[in-house]
């Protein structure tokens, strides 16, 4: 009867290995890696980065990346951050995720001033990846990305003052002197210049140059602006704010081209609006 027994304990024992011999082969955890990135575009507001990730899965059976944060920095300064969509990979297979990440200029500048003294920053786009894996349970991933990017700059305009040229009962002339200012280590080109001015709440002149300015790398010009006004009404307000010792307010607003030299940046039409208390120049 005990041998009997001893038998039967043989033979379970026997059966379970061999059920243990017929498992499925260990399961893997996926691959992931930072396969590549690509500058897609410039502007003087804007460059547009688009990184790519490697995922490689290789079981037979699917995994699942849960929703996963990403957070974009500039010289250590947080540019820009989102999320990751839930996504499947296949058993087998290999897949690309594509993300597009636009960084703003001036709110960089708004956030670190030193930004305007740099030509450049070091971006790094860092992503915390987290998967749903068989056997596993949950598992995370950090991957990072590390990118030159070029700091480009509006040329800046200021209004430097206004002039007065001659005055008679008829007719007022005077100059506007705008200063331009290149900021980037690249040439520009003003190919066209509208403006409207306001002073003391009352529109003065508005108009359009087509002069080509040219501004070398870090370059400030200025440009004087010609106004003649012949209104008789506006004449005789003009006149009264002309001679009185008291500050005028003025508003200066409107749009100019810009062509540059740099590498696929295309003309851009800069608007521009500026304000502020002055007098005239006698």
């Amino acid at each position: 009867m005990k041998f009997k027994r001893l038998l039967m304990i043989l033979f379970f024992m026997i059966s379970a290995c061999s059920s243990l011999w017929a498992l499925p082969v260990v399961f893997k955890e996926p691959i992931v890696t930072a396969d590549s990135f690509k500058i897609t575009g410039y502007t003087y507001d804007t460059v547009e980065i688009i990184y790519k990730l490697r995922i490689e899965n290789p079981n037979s059976v699917p995994v699942t990346m849960e929703v996963s944060d990403w957070v974009l920095t500039a010289d250590k300064i947080r540019a820009a951050s989102g999320s990751f969509e839930k996504t499947k990979i296949a058993g087998d297979s290999i897949k690309y995720i594509e993300l597009p990440v636009v960084i703003s200029f001036p709110e960089l500048y708004e956030q670190e001033s030193a930004f305007l003294q740099k030509e450049q920053c070091i971006s790094t786009m860092r992503a915390a990846l987290e998967f749903k894996l068989p056997i596993f349970g949950k598992k995370n991933y950090e991957i990072s990305f590390v990118t030159p990017v070029d700091l480009l700059k509006k040329p800046s305009f200021d209004l430097n003052s206004i002039e007065l040229i001659s005055m008679d009962p008829e007719e007022i002339c005077f100059t506007l002197n705008i200063d331009f200012q290149n900021m980037n280590d690249f040439g520009i080109d003003i190919l066209n210049f509208k403006y409207s001015l306001d002073i003391n709440g009352t529109n003065w002149t508005r108009g359009l140059t087509s002069r080509k300015l040219h501004l070398e790398p870090g370059q400030k010009q200025n440009v004087p602006l010609s106004i003649s006004i012949r209104t008789g009404s506006m004449v005789s307000d003009i006149y009264n704010v002309i001679i009185s010792s008291d500050d005028i307010s003025y508003e200066c607003a409107g749009t100019f081209v810009a062509e540059s030299s740099y590498p696929d940046l295309e003309s851009a039409e800069i608007p521009f609006s500026i304000a502020g208390n002055t007098k005239i120049r006698l």
